[in-house]
């Protein structure tokens, strides 16, 4: 969810920032493999394909010539969660992955020459979520996998072998791998029996067959992502905003600036020798690393819908990057979209119209600053440059909190109690109340009289928090305000409470009413649109009536719009009516027909 936000920044050093749709895909897919021909067209194999995790058999290339794609031939078995390495003869060799029975050991080979899959020898034991990374020499180093593997093999394309190598520290799975400029390989992250996983980093020497642990990442990658630089350092990304870079030669690791938005599974890349971060679970955008401005700038967005993974990233030498598949982790649809994103670093200065500022100052882009003015009488230059009406002061009764760990709002959280009566209405919220605020992913959570939940909300305005409770019992209750998950984020809580509303009862006696139509005892009184009224001589505390009593209720066009006779079981009468229109109503009690008949009637209304 959305954790410490820094000022988000607009495009300002690109004179182009260009993502259009190409393809699509012939198949939907996502958990895919894409693989870089040596020709420049690119290999798409297997993949999910639907909502339930179905496997296909499928493989398509595209062409960059013509920016679209077609079938070639299928392979022999389906999968996803795979691994593929473009070997030294350009063929495609396809390991392991995830079907309906498990984890696969199985290898295949795609030949682009001939268009033909064969069969290799299966891995020594089914794997999904391990790295597969080409040596100088040939070999194929599998590191992990599956059950948070600490297994590591080397497979022999020549002569179809797998021989086992040094194993792993730490076992993990869905962690990264990165061969460095002199062979060795680089495993950071991922996923394993112990957190200690996601800040650990180990180093494979092929010319020894072991590993040997290299210094921690100060912050912890799950899921992580990485680009290697030209000049040998290997940036990483993973599950937050957070960027770290790591220098092999010295052993050391530096933190980068944040990325604007959370990029989870997203992919970290290198276009024209500059970091791109492309979308992600929780976001669309791409984002350009500005070395010179040391910031991460927001620079286009893919097609893809938010909460979109299991995509692929490819990139050219021209500075272009291709984005396909996918699937939405709300809906579980599989997407067939394919963008191409192209980086163009040409620096033009910017004006602060062009971005959108009125305000402040800003940087032109190019390494000079603009000043865009200051606000007229009673608006605030926002964070963003752009003039707002300032804000006032949060209410008297209104709870501020800053929160993290709270397990959705189940520790940790900032409460404030709260005396209720029976039939008033509790508004309380980060958004939709006057003077509410919410930064992150807030949570609220109503607890009653007992100490029992009575009310819970994560996201009712987008990411913050709002609930509305017609109280039941007279009592103390508690607010406790926390952050979904083990997020952080803080709000101005505000409370509104609406009265209930109080009608006085009605006691009558009356005869010959022609059935509440004449001769009747009335009371008026006033409803809002929403007004929920209840209204009988029964099912409410006090109600009472002897004989068969009648009651009618006409609206503000003096039009009845209500009516009963017997209710409750018996010869009681109950009226439950939400006002359409705001303005004066009147009840009307009598008796059935010509009897005779008396009553307490009571009245009960909830605020719309």
């Amino acid at each position: 969810m959305d954790e410490g936000r820094q000022k988000e920044q607009t495009p300002e050093s690109l004179s182009q920032e260009l993502v259009r749709t190409v393809g699509p895909l012939q198949e939907a897919r996502w958990q895919h493999s894409s693989t870089k021909l040596l020709d420049g067209r690119v290999l798409f194999v297997s993949g999910g394909v639907d909502r339930y995790g179905s496997t296909t058999t499928t493989a398509e290339v595209y062409n960059p010539a013509t920016q679209t794609t077609s079938f070639v031939a299928p392979m022999h078995t389906a999968r996803r969660m795979h691994t593929a390495v473009l070997l030294q003869d350009g063929s495609v060799l396809v390991l392991g992955g995830y079907n309906w029975n498990g984890s696969m050991a199985s290898v295949e080979r795609y030949n682009p020459g001939t268009n033909t899959w064969t069969e290799m020898s299966p891995m020594p034991f089914p794997s999904s979520g391990h790295t597969a990374t080409l040596l100088a020499n040939g070999r194929v180093l599998v590191a992990g996998g599956s059950g948070y593997s600490a297994n590591a093999y080397l497979f022999d394309p020549t002569t179809n072998t797998w021989t086992a190598t040094g194993s792993l520290t730490l076992g993990r799975n869905e962690h990264v791998a990165m061969k460095l400029p002199d062979n060795r390989v680089l495993v950071m992250g991922g996923l394993g029996s112990t957190e200690a996983v996601q800040t650990s980093v180990e180093l494979y020497d092929p010319g020894t067959g072991a590993w040997s642990t290299r210094a921690p990442s100060p912050l912890p990658t799950g899921r992580p992502t990485a680009a290697l630089l030209s000049d040998g350092r290997v940036v990483l990304g993973g599950e937050s905003r957070n960027i770290q870079r790591y220098d092999v030669s010295t052993n050391t690791w530096t933190t980068l600036p944040q990325l604007n938005r959370d990029h989870f599974q997203g992919k970290l890349v290198l276009l024209n020798g500059q970091l791109v971060m492309v979308a992600g679970y929780w976001d669309q955008s791409i984002e350009w690393f500005d070395s010179v401005q040391q910031q991460w700038v927001i620079v286009g967005q893919i097609s893809l819908p938010q909460y979109s993974f299991g995509f692929s990233v490819d990139t050219w030498a021209d500075g272009s990057a291709l984005i396909a598949g996918g699937q939405n982790s709300n809906n579980n649809l599989t997407y067939a979209t394919m963008d191409l994103f192209t980086l163009d670093t040409t620096c033009t200065p910017r004006t602060c119209a062009s971005q959108g500022a009125q305000c402040g100052t800003i940087p032109d882009g190019c390494g000079g600053t603009l000043s865009c003015g200051t606000c007229g009488s009673g608006y605030t230059c926002s964070s963003s440059n752009t003039c707002v009406p300032s804000t006032p002061p949060p209410p008297a009764d209104s709870l501020l909190y800053s929160a993290t760990n709270t397990n959705s709002a189940q520790q940790n959280t900032s409460n404030r109690t709260l005396t209720l009566n029976v039939g008033d209405t509790l508004e309380v919220g980060t958004c939709n109340l006057t003077g509410a605020t919410a930064t992150g992913d807030t949570f609220l959570r109503l607890f009653g009289v007992s100490g029992t939940e009575v009310a819970y909300n994560d996201d009712s305005c987008g990411l913050a928090s709002f609930i509305r409770y017609t109280v039941p019992t007279s009592g103390t209750y508690e607010l406790r305000a926390g952050c979904y998950s083990g997020n952080s984020c803080n709000g101005t809580v505000v409370f509104n409470i609406i009265p209930a509303a109080k009608l006085e009862p009605l006691t009558y006696s009356a005869t010959n009413t022609n059935s509440a139509q004449q001769n009747t005892v009335n009371r008026t009184f006033t409803l809002k649109a929403g007004d929920k009224l209840e209204v009988g001589t029964c099912n409410l505390t006090g109600a009472t009536a002897t004989g068969d009593t009648y009651l009618r209720l006409f609206g503000a066009s003096a039009t009845q719009v209500a009516y009963n006779d017997d209710s409750c079981g018996g010869l009681a009468s109950f009226i439950q009516y939400t006002a359409t229109t705001s303005g004066s109503y009147e009840l009307r009690a009598g008796c059935y027909g010509g009897n005779s008949c008396s009553g307490t009637v009571v009245f009960r209304l909830t605020p719309g």
